[in-house]
């Protein structure tokens, strides 16, 4: 195999799967798209907020500014809404998923991921 084919495979080899994975997730919704970039840190900051775990808060607090974030204790839930352009959804994080989840989903909420949801606006 020349030279010149084998450089042409290894760049092809690199460079799709980075284009599949910019395609990927432009192809998700607003919400869903936020979900991805930021769920790991709004889960750790939403059960901080469920249990009252005030350190963790404010390592968090700075990240999630340009939300308005709400915890509910007596439901166990907290909701993350985008301030401005971007707050076209709300996402609520549900950790203890029971039966109330029926009339959540009957409101139009829709289960994007494990234990969370995105709510109709």
């Amino acid at each position: 195999m020349p030279t010149k084919q084998i450089i042409l495979i290894v760049l092809l080899a690199t460079v799709l799967p980075s284009f599949t994975a910019v395609g990927y997730v432009y192809s998700l919704s607003s919400a869903e798209r936020w979900l991805f970039m930021m769920r790991a840190d709004a889960q750790r900051y939403a059960e901080a907020m469920l249990a009252g775990d005030a350190a963790t808060q404010g390592r968090y607090a700075k990240e999630f500014k340009g939300e308005v974030v709400v915890a509910n204790p007596k439901t166990k839930t907290v909701l993350f809404a985008p301030r401005g352009d971007s707050g076209k959804f709300t996402l609520l994080y549900a950790p203890n998923e029971t039966a109330d989840w029926i009339s959540y989903e009957q409101t139009g909420a829709r289960r994007i991921r494990e234990k969370w949801y995105v709510l109709a606006q």
